[in-house]
Order: structure tokens, then C-alpha cells, then sequence
């Protein structure tokens, strides 16, 4: 799904679906051994044209915003991937990784969260 306009007409209920291009790489990254048809499915949003966005620098792609638009399944993979990589061995090899998992699964569970609530609603 592409969305062509500027991120500040997202309404609020959308608003924790958009991520930045560097938490979806990192996501890809850490999730790609384990679920390589959902890591496909990052890469082709990454390939979508970002959100306008008002802090759009073409210097640092990474701050490229998209709409994630994935279904509740998929997103409660990836947060379970991620809950496997903090819970995983921490040894010096893996602490890096366990550090960003943490960092990611705090803003894919916002996704969920929003996900929970907005079928909540619709009941």
C-alpha cells in the first residue's frame, strides 16, 4: 500500500503504523533467518515511495517514514520473533542484537496495541 501525501494528514489511529526506514531494515535484519516471508513483505514496503514528511532530510534516508500494512498476524510474529532474540543466550556476541530487538519490539507493540484497540472498537 502507497501512501502519497503528507504524513501530518495520518490520522491519529494510523499514526503507530508508520515506521521509519531504519526500524524496518533492523527489523528485516533480525527477523529474516526465522520469518523470511514477513521480512519479504518489510522489503517490499521499503521499496514503496515514503511518506512526505515534515523533518524529510535527502540526506538520511533512514528517516523515511512508511505505513506498515501488515495484518494482526504477521505483527504478532514479529513481536514474538523479537521477544525470542531479548530472551534469547546474552552473551557478548548477542547483546548488540538483544539491545535492538528491545528498541523495536517497544514500537512494534505500539502497532499491536493500536491493532487490539481498533478491533476492540469495531466489536
Amino acid at each position: 500500500m502507497v501512501l502519497d501525501f503528507a504524513i501530518d494528514l495520518v490520522s491519529q489511529q494510523y499514526k503507530d503504523a508508520i515506521f521509519n526506514r531504519g526500524s524496518l531494515e533492523l527489523t528485516c535484519t533480525l527477523i529474516k533467518s526465522k520469518l523470511p516471508g514477513i521480512a519479504q513483505e518489510l522489503d517490499d514496503i521499503l521499496l514503496n515511495k515514503p511518506i512526505l514528511s515534515p523533518q524529510f532530510n535527502a540526506q538520511n534516508i533512514h528517516q523515511d517514514k512508511f505505513y506498515v500494512s501488515l495484518n494482526s498476524r504477521q505483527v504478532r510474529c514479529i513481536v514474538e520473533a523479537l521477544l525470542e532474540i531479548i530472551n534469547g543466550p546474552n552473551d557478548d556476541n548477542t547483546q548488540g542484537m538483544s539491545v535492538l530487538a528491545k528498541s523495536l519490539f517497544e514500537e512494534w507493540m505500539k502497532l499491536a496495541t493500536a491493532m487490539m484497540l481498533e478491533l476492540n472498537r469495531e466489536e
